[in-house]
C-alpha cells in the first residue's frame, strides 16, 4: 500500500476518533443512551408474556442502540490503532532517513 494513502487514511481516522470521543464523553449523550435503554427495559419488563411482536420490536430498538454504541466504540479503536500506525510510520521514515 501506498505510504501516503495509510498516513492519510490513518489520519483521517485518528480525526474521527477525536470526534467521536468528544460525543461520547459528552454528558447529552450519555444521558440519551441511558435513558433510551432504560425506557426500552421497561417496556419490555412491563410487556406481556405472550405480547410476542411489542417484545420482539423492543428487542430489535435495543440491539440498535447497542449498535450504534458499538460504532462509536469501533472508531476510538480505530483512531487508537492508526495512531500507532503514524508513530510506527514517523519511526521507519527516521531510520531509513527519508
Amino acid at each position: 500500500m501506498n505510504p501516503n494513502k495509510e498516513r492519510n487514511r490513518a489520519h483521517q481516522d485518528v480525526n474521527r476518533a477525536v470526534l467521536a470521543e468528544q460525543i461520547t464523553t459528552n454528558q447529552l449523550y450519555k444521558e440519551s443512551i441511558t435513558l433510551l435503554k432504560a425506557d426500552l427495559y421497561t417496556s419490555f419488563g412491563r410487556s406481556k408474556d405472550e405480547d410476542d411482536d411489542l417484545r420482539k420490536e423492543i428487542w430489535r430498538q435495543f440491539q440498535t442502540v447497542e449498535k450504534f454504541e458499538k460504532h462509536f466504540e469501533k472508531l476510538l479503536t480505530n483512531g487508537r490503532i492508526a495512531q500507532q500506525k503514524l508513530t510506527m510510520l514517523d519511526q521507519a521514515k527516521k531510520l531509513v532517513g527519508l
